[in-house]
């Protein structure tokens, strides 16, 4: 049976609030947007160039609307914050990067479930036939 849900909560801590974020999972199209930045910017152990990761963090402020359905827990000057209250702050860049970061987490399998989900399932033509 599948594990997979539309939409995964995160939880996380910023700035001493513990804040739940619930996120629908990243589209194909949307990661053929962001795959070739992420590409063009990676050092020789893979990982993203400080100038990659704020390109990165700029598709991503674009994308994350449509992705963040609520944050619970965060509030500002007493109101319950909203992705398009904290998505051009510099303030938040930290917690829009652990957003960010979880989103690709949760929209790909993770590498003990692939193990379990590639290849053809073959069964025994004796078993088929009975």
């Amino acid at each position: 049976m599948s594990h997979f849900t539309p939409t995964v909560l995160y939880k996380t801590r910023f700035d001493d609030d513990e804040i739940t974020v619930t996120l629908r999972r990243l589209k194909r199209g949307d990661l053929t947007k962001l795959a070739p930045v992420i590409l063009e910017h990676q050092d020789d152990e893979g990982n993203v160039t400080p100038e990659g990761q704020l390109k990165v963090l700029d598709l991503m402020t674009a994308l994350l609307p449509k992705y963040v359905e609520r944050i619970d827990g965060l509030l500002i000057e007493g109101a319950q914050a909203q992705i398009k209250d904290i998505i051009d702050e510099v303030y938040f860049t930290e917690l829009l990067t652990y957003i960010s970061t979880e989103l690709f987490n949760i929209s790909k399998l993770a590498e003990d479930e692939v193990k379990n989900s590639v290849g053809p399932l073959v069964v025994p033509l004796k078993d088929v036939n009975g």
